[in-house]
C-alpha cells in the first residue's frame, strides 16, 4: 500500500529522502564587503582556519584578493604552469595546430593578446588555451569562432593587407609533373611522371583605395601611400598568406613583376600580381620553416 509516496517502511530505502537535482554553480557574487579571500570546498567539514592558497583534493576555488579586485588563482597557477599554448582546428577536424606559445615566469606573464591571421573565409574555428608543466598538459578551455571577411588578404605574422574593390575572382593553374611519352607499336601514349611536385599558381587584380572610417569618403592621398606600401609588401621577397572570402587559402610567395595600372580613372589603381604556391597552411612545420610561424619543432 501507497501513502503519499510512502511504503510504510517495507522498503529498503523507503526513509531516504527524495531525490533532489542541484544545478551547478557557474558564478559567485560577493557585495557590500571587504573580502580578503574566497575560498570553496567539496568538503563541508573544512574549517575556516584552514582557508588559505594551498589546493587540496576537495578545493574547489581558492582566490585571494591580494589588495587588488583580480582575485583569482594566478599564485597556484604561477607554480603549475611553464608554458601557455594556444591551439586551433577547423571544426569537424581531428587535428589540432599549435599556433602561439608563451613561456611563463611571473604573474604578468599571464596576460597574453595574440592574433591569428591565417583563418579561412566563412570557417568554423575551435581555439584551445592549455597549459603545460614540465612537458605535461594541464587543464584547458575552448571556444569556437566563425571566420568571416570581404575581399582578399595577404598576410603574414605581423601584417594584413586586403581589398574589396573590383576583385577578378584568382584564376588558379594547377601544376604537376608529367609528359606525355609516344611509344613504339601503341596507339597512346604514356604518361610520365618524374617528379613530385602539384601546386596552384595564379593571378590576383584588385583596386586599392583608402577610404576615410568616419565618412567613408576616398582618401585619395592616403590611397597613394596604401599602394605605395602594397607594392613594398609585394616585393619584400618573404612568403606570405593569401586567403579569399570564399575558404580559399593558400601559402605563396609572389613571382613575376606586380604591376600597378589605371581602372577608368586616375584616383582608381588596380594592383596585379602572380603567386606560386610553396607549401600547406595546415602543416606547422611549413608555418614554421617559411618564416610564418614561431611555433617551432617542439610543439609539432
Amino acid at each position: 500500500m501507497l501513502f503519499l509516496g510512502t511504503t510504510f517502511f517495507s522498503g529498503s530505502h523507503t526513509l531516504d529522502p527524495p531525490a533532489v537535482h542541484v544545478s551547478p554553480v557557474t558564478e559567485i557574487k560577493l557585495t557590500n564587503g571587504t573580502f580578503d579571500h574566497l575560498y570553496v570546498s567539496k568538503n563541508s567539514e573544512e574549517t575556516i582556519e584552514s582557508t588559505h592558497n594551498e589546493w587540496n583534493g576537495d578545493t574547489l576555488l581558492s582566490a585571494p584578493f591580494d589588495d587588488s579586485l583580480d582575485a583569482g588563482n594566478s599564485g597556484f597557477s604561477l607554480k603549475n604552469t611553464d608554458v601557455m599554448i594556444v591551439k586551433c582546428r577547423e571544426k569537424g577536424s581531428m587535428d589540432w595546430i599549435t599556433i602561439h606559445t608563451k613561456d611563463i615566469n611571473t604573474i604578468e606573464d599571464f596576460k597574453m593578446l595574440y592574433f591569428y591571421r591565417y583563418a579561412r573565409g566563412n570557417t568554423d574555428y575551435e581555439f584551445m588555451l592549455s597549459s603545460t608543466c614540465n612537458g605535461i598538459e594541464n587543464s584547458y578551455i575552448t571556444r569556437e569562432v566563425h571566420s568571416d571577411f570581404n575581399g582578399f588578404f595577404l598576410v603574414n605574422q605581423n601584417n594584413a593587407i586586403g581589398t574589396v574593390y573590383n576583385l577578378d575572382g584568382c584564376d588558379t593553374t594547377r601544376t604537376v609533373s608529367g609528359e606525355a611519352v609516344p611509344l613504339l607499336n601503341s596507339q597512346y601514349a604514356k604518361v610520365v611522371s618524374n617528379g613530385a611536385y602539384n601546386y596552384d599558381t595564379g593571378t590576383v587584380t584588385g583596386v586599392f583605395l583608402k577610404t576615410d572610417t568616419q565618412d567613408c569618403m576616398a582618401d585619395l592621398s592616403g590611397g597613394i601611400q596604401l599602394r605605395k606600401d602594397f607594392i613594398d609588401y609585394l616585393t619584400d621577397k618573404t612568403p606570405k598568406i593569401l586567403k579569399w572570402d570564399d575558404g580559399r587559402i593558400w601559402m605563396i610567395q609572389i613571382v613575376g613583376t606586380p604591376t600597378d595600372t589605371e581602372e577608368g580613372h586616375k584616383d582608381l589603381r588596380k594592383i596585379t600580381f602572380q603567386f606560386a604556391e610553396i607549401g600547406d597552411v595546415r602543416d606547422p612545420k611549413s608555418l614554421y620553416t617559411n618564416g610564418l610561424s614561431p611555433v617551432g619543432v617542439e610543439w609539432w
